[in-house]
């Protein structure tokens, strides 16, 4: 089968964390439509996601803003906080991309930024960025 333009993700698991149920769904269709990843694991909140990168090994994490109990910017210096994790690529996302809020998250130690409303050559672009500056790409 020839390569698809976007196939960064194949054979990666990817953590998507969103409170959103709709946009949990939207996000993972995304992910799914640009490679074949082993795994796609979703996360309600910033709690459900740490559990998750306790149990099992994750590629690539895709990371809301806005979550509660535990907020994106929480869930990422978490990650950041923890040695076997710090290494993981981050790719935050908000409705809210304004410079400061930008600049928290990049501060908390996302990789990349997207805004919402999310666009399907933007997001392949970001995650083929996140997953290829690793090594990850395979």
């Amino acid at each position: 089968m020839p390569n698809r333009p976007y196939d960064c993700l194949d054979g990666l698991t990817v953590l998507v964390a969103d409170d959103n149920p709709h946009m949990r769904k939207l996000v993972t269709t995304l992910v799914t439509s640009l490679g074949r990843p082993a795994r796609v694991e979703e996360a309600c909140c910033g709690e459900t996601a740490l559990g998750i990168l306790g149990r099992r090994q994750v590629d690539v994490a895709i990371v809301d803003w806005r979550m509660e109990p535990v907020n994106g910017i929480d869930l990422v210096r978490a990650i950041r906080a923890e040695e076997q994790s710090r290494r993981l690529p981050v790719i935050m996302m908000s409705g809210y991309a304004d410079p400061q809020r930008v600049a928290a998250m990049r501060d908390a130690g996302a990789d990349h930024v997207l805004a919402k409303p999310l666009g399907l050559r933007n997001f392949a672009a970001t995650l083929a960025a996140a997953t290829e500056g690793r090594g990850l790409v395979r």
